[in-house]
Parts: C-alpha cells; sequence; structure tokens
C-alpha cells in the first residue's frame, strides 16, 4: 500500500505519469499541462490509516540511505533497481513494516510503502472518493500544484 503524511505523496506516487510520458507531452506543446482523467481522478479514493501500534518503517530520506549503503539513486533511480532493494529490505530478518521515502515526482513530500505483513498495524477509515464534493478543495490544490489539467 501506498500512504504518505499527505495526500499529496501518494497522489504524485500513484496518478502523475511517468517522466518519459510528461517529456512527449511538454515536447509536443511548450507549458502544456499534464492531462489525467475524469474517471482516472474518480477511480480513486481516500482513506486515512491511523497505527493501532507504531509502524518500523526504513526512512530513506536522510541518512538511513548511507547506513544501508545506498544513495538517493534509489528513490530516484530505475524502478527495478528500487524494487530489488523493497524486496531486500522487506526479507530482512529485522521485518520491517514498510519503507519511508521521498516521492520521485515530488520529492518535498514523503511516500510510505507499507508492506502486506503490517496490514494488521493499521486501522483503516475510508474517505469516500477524490472526486466527492467533500474533497473539492484538496482536489483542486492538487490538479493546481502538478498543473494538470482533467480531461473528460
Amino acid at each position: 500500500m501506498y500512504a504518505g503524511l499527505t495526500p499529496l505523496g501518494p497522489f504524485a506516487e500513484t496518478l502523475l505519469p511517468a517522466p518519459e510520458a510528461l517529456a512527449a507531452i511538454t515536447a509536443s506543446a511548450a507549458g502544456a499541462t499534464i492531462p489525467i482523467s475524469s474517471r482516472m481522478l474518480a477511480s480513486r479514493g481516500l482513506a486515512k490509516g491511523t497505527p493501532v501500534v507504531p509502524l518500523q518503517c526504513v526512512d530513506l530520506r536522510g541518512p538511513g540511505l548511507a547506513r544501508i549503503g545506498a544513495d538517493a539513486r534509489l528513490t530516484t533511480g530505475a524502478r527495478a533497481v528500487a524494487q530489488r532493494w523493497s524486496l531486500a529490505l522487506w526479507a530482512h530478518p529485522k521485518a520491517p513494516d514498510g519503507i519511508m521515502y521521498r516521492t520521485r515526482r515530488d520529492p518535498s513530500e514523503t511516500a510510505i510503502a507499507i508492506f502486506d505483513r503490517a496490514k494488521p498495524k493499521i486501522a483503516m477509515t475510508p474517505l469516500g472518493g477524490l472526486k466527492e464534493p467533500r474533497h473539492a478543495g484538496l482536489l483542486a490544490q492538487i490538479l493546481q500544484r502538478y498543473g494538470i489539467a482533467e480531461i473528460p
């Protein structure tokens, strides 16, 4: 499960297009916004996860990288490399609950990849769909922040 300290991190991590797709958009129309379909936005929901017990996560936002012999390329480089590291951390004898890292597409945001074994440690509260009227302010903030054009 992808989570974050704010809703922006998970949005950036899961819904913003891959850099190569964005390069094609930018190349085709200078200054173009990022197109995301209304249907894609409507298919996403929000939930609040509250740890029942403290989660033990590997923090890859700072010195944690050096402690495991890595650098920022781990969270900004090839996904295949990050996935191999994630598997190695998941398999570590200390059995961490997840990984905290800067999102690839918005490094000012923290993402948390929570491993499946941590599911019983989190109480989830559904907050409804991203396009519901009660989330209009949040959606407007997201669209403006990332330069997204909502398309039919």
